[in-house]
């Protein structure tokens, strides 16, 4: 009965966090009839609302201690601009951590594993952009496989060619599949500062392959990924608790409400052991989203047969085959190319335009009259911004083997003329 139960969360996971984001107090005018439902004494009344004496500053700002509605995501983006404004590379850092989302389906993500509460997500928020400056996130997307090639890094190509951790289509919720073959990791022959690298190349990577964000109506649709980690034929030699550690605080702290279900398949009694000790180094919010399948019946309650490799009972007969970068496909990135100046410049100028209207949004009261028409233009604008990435991309984002598969793309839009 444990399949069934976990299957059925997953299905209805996009309409819930539909339902929560665009019902509640994300980008939602409270009404006057809203408020009406609240008694005069502060408590809860039947609706679950509090009672919130409203005043306002000359500029629509609200007064600290006794102020009108304004959702968390204002009170976020408030705080977090401040840090911002202060550390211009915060401002790149997150340009680049949107890559193709809309801005605020980013900030949402923060929002919701901090339980709504603004100051902690700010916070969250923050701590990432600052270790992706500290780990160089953006350097080792620019980079890439050609220059691993190029400079003799064996240990990651190493990793790539072998096929221990590739993409491999849409589980049944639409989600992009990362499939580890643990028994092709040994962590004896690589360096930990390789393996991170890696992990993060594939992380990022995969962000482009999760459905993209281009309506309004879909800012509010969940955006995360499967991953399966197959353990056949796996062994003591192959575990790797470090990694293990690495990947969960990355999930917790710099990538939040990207895991959608974490599968493990075909674990051999002797995975029961250490299964113990993995489970203490999770947060329990990623503990809860772990699934155990033994076949490939089980397995495919989740991933279609269609998608499922041949290797492991599936119907998928076209195995993982690596093809090596071109010496001249990352040529668009120079640093002195015209183009890629045009384009950094233009994208800059919409994110720009999505940063004013937010900033102008998050400072009015849910009730005021603008509060909608601004909402809107915010929601258009980071739209915009988050379709130019497909514009941009070639000219910051080294290929991947996945580009040369043909399994990444930029989606067309009408009207387009590029």
């Amino acid at each position: 009965m444990f399949f069934p139960r976990i299957w059925l969360r997953c299905r209805g996971s996009r309409t819930l966090a539909a339902t929560a984001l665009a019902g509640s107090f994300f980008f939602r005018r409270k009404t006057t009839s809203e408020s009406s439902h609240k008694n005069s004494s502060g408590h809860h009344d039947e609706t679950g609302s509090d009672t919130v004496t409203s005043t306002t500053t000359k500029d629509g700002a609200a007064v600290s201690g006794n102020e009108e509605f304004r959702s968390p995501l204002k009170k976020m983006i408030e705080e977090t601009w401040v840090s911002i404004r202060k550390i211009p590379e915060y401002r790149e850092a997150f340009k680049q951590l949107t890559k193709a989302d809309a801005p605020d389906a980013v900030l949402t993500r923060f929002l919701i594993a901090c339980k709504e509460e603004p100051s902690a997500a700010a916070r969250m928020l923050l701590n990432t952009l600052k270790w992706r400056l500290q780990e160089d996130v953006e350097d080792i997307v620019q980079k890439g496989e050609l220059h691993a090639f190029n400079s003799g890094d064996e240990q990651f190509l190493k990793q790539l060619r072998t096929g221990k951790c590739t993409c491999m289509g849409n589980d049944l919720c639409g989600r992009p599949i990362c499939h580890v073959r643990v028994r092709l990791h040994h962590p004896k022959e690589l360096t930990q500062h390789s393996l991170e690298q890696l992990t993060l190349w594939i992380m990022e990577t995969l962000r482009l392959l999760v459905r993209p964000v281009y309506t309004p109506a879909e800012l509010c649709t969940e955006r995360k990924v499967n991953v399966v980690f197959d353990l056949t034929n796996f062994g003591i030699s192959n575990m790797d608790y470090t990694f293990v550690k690495f990947l969960a605080t990355c999930l917790d702290n710099y990538y939040p409400e990207s895991l959608g279900c974490c599968i493990v398949h075909h674990s051999p009694w002797v995975f029961r052991s250490i299964w113990r000790i993995i489970k203490g180094l999770l947060n329990p919010q990623i503990a809860k989203k772990i699934i155990f399948t033994q076949n490939v019946k089980q397995l495919s309650e989740y991933i279609s047969m269609d998608v499922i490799p041949e290797d492991i009972g599936g119907k998928n007969p076209h195995p993982y085959h690596y093809v090596e970068p071109d010496e001249h496909e990352n040529d668009l990135l120079a640093p002195t190319n015209e183009e890629r100046l045009l384009a950094l410049k233009r994208n800059d100028e919409l994110f720009t335009k999505w940063e004013e209207l937010a900033l102008q949004w998050s400072k009015l009261p849910d009730n005021d009259t603008e509060n909608d028409n601004v909402r809107s233009a915010c929601d258009a604008a980071g739209i915009e911004f988050a379709k130019d990435y497909w514009k941009l991309d070639r000219y910051t984002r080294a290929r991947t083997v996945y580009d040369r598969l043909g399994l990444i793309k930029a989606p067309k839009f009408e009207n387009d003329s590029d």
